[in-house]
């Protein structure tokens, strides 16, 4: 997934080795502002792919705080078609979702630009998901104003939940390998990549914050 625009937050994590900023890649999955609407939906091949197969099972490692995903109306979608996640978590931590499509490309999309928590609560809490809540992503009955469309490349690609025990709401991970997409190897990956992140002191004491993390992760198609 890519955002139309940059985020406002200020990074907040020591990238690992390789990271790379947030570029406007083509994503699986793009955020739009709802009153635009969804991107063109472009014509069909002559001969429609079948939908590709999903990793089957999930990781249940590196989830200590219970984290929980799903889609709220299943995983498998058509060019055009709008998203949405559920967000569960039976310990507080501070959440953020990040897109891997079928070519390994990964973007940000929550916290994002659009999140009507921007401008409405402190730095601290924009993201903080409690226990006892389940958070809708995009919410239809609050002031959000983006929409998640599901959009080329058709295959396989992944949304992955991450909390966090420390504040942070911006993170900055490497693309994952085109040989991995699609495959539990490619959530290995990137859970590995975020292990590596460091959270910048906000004192000074100088002293690199190692957050805790937990992670859930559900895998898509796109056809």
């Amino acid at each position: 997934m890519r955002l139309i625009s940059p985020l406002l937050f200020l990074l907040v994590l020591w990238p690992m080795a390789g990271a790379v900023a947030q570029t406007p890649h083509s994503r699986s999955v793009i955020v739009v502002p709802d009153e635009s609407g969804p991107p063109e939906e472009p014509k069909p091949p002559n001969k429609p792919p079948t939908s590709a197969k999903l990793p089957e099972g999930e990781s249940r490692l590196d989830n200590s705080a219970g984290l929980k995903l799903d889609f709220a109306a299943g995983n498998d979608f058509s060019v055009g078609s709008k998203l949405t996640f559920k967000i569960s978590t039976e310990q507080p931590g501070y959440l953020v979702l990040v897109d891997v499509d079928s070519e390994g490309k990964l973007t940000q999309i929550y916290p994002n630009v659009y999140s009507p928590q921007a401008t409405t609560d402190s730095l601290a809490t924009i993201n903080l998901l409690k226990p006892g809540q389940t958070m809708t992503v995009p919410d239809p009955t609050s002031e959000a104003s983006f929409e998640f469309v599901a959009s080329p490349p058709r295959g396989v690609g992944m949304v992955v939940a991450m909390l966090s025990d420390k504040p942070v709401q911006v993170i900055d991970l490497p693309d994952v390998p085109a040989n991995m997409t699609g495959q539990h190897a490619a959530d290995e990956y990137l859970r590995s990549a975020t292990r590596s992140l460091k959270i910048l002191p906000d004192g000074d004491s100088g002293q690199l914050q190692d957050p805790k993390w937990s992670f859930a992760t559900k895998f898509y198609s796109i056809h």
